[in-house]
């Protein structure tokens, strides 16, 4: 059968070339709205799915094939095809920038930690959790300051990560500074409830840095609810345990389970190097 093209041109009949036109214009359009929303993607999220992807068409996500054969249209997956989405997160997941994104400022390490005398409880207790998924997941560690607890916390974030556990180290101060600025962009429920679910939680400095009852009773339901779901937790503080909150009983009690909790207290000095006084000039 002929085509229509060719009895056109055959013919000589004139052809509707304004709606060639307009499709193919349409096209770039969309083609470069895609290309858009990849570099936004990536400019917000640090890794983006290919434009140009033969398999998702920049889109970033698929629906997935059952064994059969056929295609299960009630899931969306991210797409999995070379140089797409699940590729440039993975490629971005290594990177300093993520890494920073997690709390981690000095990317200090357990190579580059120093051993002291009474630090071995704790460096065995965190490398535990770093390490073996088995470990029990709840975890409080406390001591006098500058004896090496903020440099093994930044060192099991990174070793969760490099096990693709997902996790956020944060200084007690920080935390609550996000908070009461969420009250303000009424987001204080949904950063909670990040918290509450994140697969390992790291808080740094507990007990000397809120100042109100709201305060010390999100820190606790967030712990709370995560004690309940079995998730890593680990809580250091440079107070003693009857001294980190007003009714300290509550969160202590929850680590007296001995398979799935520790309390340990960090016995090393402070070992940080001391500033030598200055002579003053006679």
């Amino acid at each position: 059968m002929e085509r229509i093209g060719d009895i056109l041109a055959r013919e000589k009949y004139p052809q509707n070339t304004e709606n060639q036109k307009k499709s193919s214009e349409t096209k770039t359009m969309t083609d470069q709205d895609i290309i858009t929303g990849c570099e936004e993607q990536k400019a917000k999220f640090g890794y983006a799915s290919n434009p140009h992807c033969a398999v998702c068409r920049g889109l970033g996500s698929v629906h997935p094939i059952l064994p059969e054969g056929k295609t299960d249209y009630s899931q969306v997956i991210n797409c999995q095809a070379q140089g797409c989405i699940v590729d440039q997160k993975s490629i971005y997941e290594s990177t300093e920038a993520y890494i920073r994104g997690k709390g981690v400022s000095k990317f200090n390490t357990f190579d580059s930690f120093k051993p002291v005398l009474g630090a071995e409880d704790t460096l065995d207790a965190f490398k535990d959790i770093a390490f073996n998924p088995d470990a029990p997941p709840l975890l409080i560690v406390y001591g006098t300051t500058g004896n090496g607890k903020t440099h093994l916390c930044e060192a099991t974030v990174i070793e969760l990560l490099k096990r693709g556990v997902d996790c956020r180290l944060w200084a007690v101060s920080e935390l609550l500074s996000n908070l009461k600025e969420s009250i303000s962009q009424n987001t204080t429920e949904l950063l909670i409830g990040r918290l509450k679910k994140l697969p390992a939680l790291i808080l740094d400095e507990w007990g000397q840095n809120y100042g109100s009852e709201w305060e010390e009773q999100k820190l606790e339901e967030i712990v709370i609810a995560r004690d309940r779901e079995g998730l890593v937790t680990i809580i250091t503080s440079n107070l003693e345990p009857d001294k980190m909150m007003e009714d300290p009983e509550r969160l202590i009690s929850r680590f007296g389970d001995r398979t799935q909790a520790r309390l340990i207290r960090n016995k090393a000095p402070d070992y940080r190097p001391k500033k030598k006084a200055k002579r003053s000039k006679g």
